[in-house]
């Protein structure tokens, strides 16, 4: 069957290459060719197993990689799509940012001065440090956890580092969103705020 042929195909390129071919390989057309049909039923066939078999970058033309083969020859991906080269080659750098830090700690303690905005100049580093740690792992849902302090205390660092020490712990998978909001955008729209937060059933005006 074509399909399993396309497949098979994918696989097996993909184990050949290196990082920097990654612009000039495995794209529909340069497949279609290979196997003599039209480019867009091997178009049809591939996009079927992204998210199953494949993943692709999004240039101009698309380019297809499987998924398996290419996190044992290289570096795990989290995405199914990515925009370029660049932003598969950034997130390879990203990762490895995260895994020079010791995992236990994931090291919250080396930035002990920016904790220490947070906490106070009589507060212990390792209690608060511990607390959050324990809210990340409570069972089921884990627990929220409230950042305060003046303005470029590290609250914004604090908040990326507990969510990297999540994902690192398998708590949160490794495509996990992180995301921002910025609150005084909703100073005059409470509700919309409360819902973005929290969720909302449609009907329900309470």
């Amino acid at each position: 069957m074509l399909k399993d042929s396309i497949i098979q195909y994918v696989k097996e390129n993909t184990a050949k290459i290196s990082l920097e071919e990654l612009d000039t390989v495995l794209t529909a057309e340069a497949i279609a060719g290979y196997f003599q049909v039209k480019r867009n039923t091997v178009s049809y066939y591939l996009n079927q197993e992204i998210g199953k078999t494949f993943f692709k970058i999004n240039t101009r033309p698309v380019r297809f990689l499987d998924k398996k083969v290419f996190e044992k020859n290289f570096f795990t991906v989290s995405k199914d799509v990515y925009a370029s080269v660049n932003d598969l080659l950034d997130e390879n750098k990203r990762k490895n940012g995260i895994q020079k830090e010791e995992k236990q700690e994931i090291n919250f303690v080396e930035e002990q001065d920016v904790f220490q905005n947070l906490i106070g100049s009589n507060g212990s580093l390792k209690n608060p440090i511990e607390q959050m740690k324990t809210s990340i792992f409570y069972p089921n849902t884990s627990l929220p956890v409230f950042l305060h302090g003046p303005t470029g205390s590290g609250k914004s660092f604090m908040a990326r580092k507990i969510y990297e020490f999540a994902v690192q712990e398998g708590i949160l998978k490794p495509d996990a969103p992180f995301i921002i909001m910025n609150c005084a955008q909703y100073v005059n729209n409470i509700e919309l705020l409360s819902s973005n937060l929290f969720g909302y059933v449609k009907g329900d005006n309470m």
